[in-house]
């Protein structure tokens, strides 16, 4: 699944990276793809879900269309099919190191064990 939303966000125009491969200063808007763990579904061992977390980093000069890139990145990301919102999104941080404001939204992926 990881690679299916990396392609879809790619094909959107959107740039998208793994942990760690972004290098320098947040010139332009773009999203980290990690991996967030998973567990079974209580009572099962058969079905469980992973999670992924869409980090969203977005230069610091430019604050007030943060809003708006964030829209656009969820937008997207609900055309992939066997992604679902767990409803958990961080409040907007500051990242010294990148010159960036980050945020992220978690998703949840169904799965057979």
């Amino acid at each position: 699944m990881w690679n299916k939303t990396y392609l879809h966000l790619k094909s959107k125009g959107i740039n998208v990276y793994s942990p760690g491969q972004h290098k320098g200063l947040c010139t332009e808007s773009y999203v980290v793809l990690r991996d967030g763990g998973g567990d079974s579904f209580a009572g099962t061992n058969k079905v469980g879900y992973s999670i992924l977390d869409v980090i969203i980093y977005h230069p610091n000069n430019r604050d007030s269309s943060l809003g708006s890139y964030k829209k656009e990145v969820k937008k997207h990301l609900e055309e992939v099919k066997g992604l679902k919102k767990t409803g958990f999104e961080t409040p907007v941080v500051m990242d010294d190191d990148k010159q960036a404001y980050t945020t992220s939204i978690e998703y949840q992926i169904l799965k057979r064990l």
